[in-house]
C-alpha cells in the first residue's frame, strides 16, 4: 500500500450508503421483494448468490480503481474498465439512467401516496420533487452519510421481521408459497 491508514467508518458508511441506494424505492411496497426473489421459489437463492457475489466484485473493484487511479470524476472509472468509446457510452448511459430513475421515483411517489392517502397524484410528485431540490441545494455529502447510516437500519430492521415473521407464522410460509406460485396473490 502507499501507507494511508484505511477509515473504516468512512468505508462502512459508504458501503450502507450503497445497500441503500440498491435495495432503492421500490422495497417500500414489498413488490421488489416478491417480484424479483420469490417468483422462482427455490431458484431464487441462485439469482441471489449471483448478483450478491457480482455485486460485491464490481463494488470492490470500483473503489480500487477510484483509489488507485485519482479519477478526476467518479464516472471516470468507466473508461478505465471499458476503453475510450464503450467507457464513454457507459457514462453517459449511467447519467441517463439516474435522471430516468428520479422520473420513475416521482411516479412511484405520487402514486403510493394516491394509494395509501387518496391524495391526486400531482401532490406526491410535487412533494418529492421539492423534497429532492431541497436536498441537493443543501449537498449531497451529507446526504450519503444520512443514507450510508440508514441503509444497514433497513436490511437489520428487514431481517428482524423476517425472523419474527418465520417463527411466528411460519407454519403459513408454505401456503402463502402455493398462493405466489398459483398467481392468485393480490
Amino acid at each position: 500500500g502507499n501507507g494511508e491508514k484505511t477509515n473504516w467508518k468512512r468505508v462502512l458508511i459508504l458501503a450502507g450508503a450503497i445497500i441503500a441506494f440498491t435495495i432503492g424505492s421500490g422495497f417500500a411496497t414489498g413488490q421488489e421483494i416478491i417480484q424479483y426473489y420469490t417468483a422462482y421459489g427455490v431458484k431464487s437463492l441462485l439469482v441471489i448468490v449471483v448478483f450478491a457475489v457480482a455485486f460485491l466484485y464490481y463494488n470492490f473493484n470500483f473503489a480500487k480503481a477510484g483509489a488507485e487511479e485519482n479519477f478526476e470524476r467518479g464516472n471516470d472509472v468507466y473508461k478505465h474498465f471499458c476503453g475510450k468509446y464503450i467507457g464513454t457510452f457507459c457514462d453517459y448511459y449511467s447519467t441517463l439512467f439516474c435522471y430516468m430513475s428520479f422520473f420513475v421515483m416521482v411516479g412511484g411517489a405520487a402514486s403510493t401516496l394516491s394509494q395509501e392517502y387518496g391524495f391526486p397524484t400531482w401532490v406526491g410528485a410535487v412533494i418529492l420533487t421539492v423534497l429532492a431540490i431541497i436536498t441537493v441545494s443543501a449537498g449531497l455529502n451529507s446526504l450519503v452519510d444520512a443514507i450510508g447510516i440508514v441503509g444497514p437500519i433497513i436490511v437489520i430492521l428487514c431481517i428482524m421481521i423476517g425472523l419474527i415473521t418465520c417463527v411466528r407464522d411460519g407454519a403459513n410460509i408454505p401456503a402463502g408459497l402455493e398462493v405466489i406460485k398459483s398467481g392468485v396473490y393480490e
